[in-house]
């Protein structure tokens, strides 16, 4: 029997593909979900970027329907990269419509990812309680 992340990296990992021109639609597609845009830079210099896009669709399932995931177009990325926080590739950012909630650069152990996910979301929350109306 394989490990889960085993089974996960010999499927095909479809992930959308966004660019200047729909980032934004992607975001805003899914009010009620959190957007995390993976931008794996440059596969030579970057090879964990294919680490990050198998991990990134278990992220989402581990949030079971929180998050919604798609890939930053290559050609675009270093022009997105300030918007959304992103210093290092590859990373994930995380994004609601209108603003970015922060970003989480470089492979990561699974339990970096929860926490700082977590850390983002909770963060989130309290900004949306602090903009709903009294």
């Amino acid at each position: 029997m394989s490990a889960p992340l085993t089974r996960a990296a010999a499927r095909p990992i479809v992930l959308p593909i966004v660019d200047e021109a729909n980032v934004d639609d992607f975001i805003a597609a899914a009010p009620d979900q959190i957007s995390v845009l993976l931008f794996r830079g440059d596969p030579v210099r970057f090879p964990d970027g294919d680490d990050i896009a198998v991990v990134l669709p278990q992220l989402i399932a581990a949030f079971s329907g929180r998050l919604v995931g798609a890939e930053i177009a290559a050609d675009v990325e270093p022009a997105l990269m300030p918007r959304f926080g992103v210093k290092v590739c590859p990373a994930i950012a995380l994004a609601r419509p209108g603003r970015s909630l922060g970003a989480i650069s470089k492979i990561q152990d699974w339990s970096v990812y929860l926490a700082r996910i977590n850390v983002l979301l909770a963060a989130d929350a309290r900004v949306l309680e602090q903009e709903q109306p009294a």
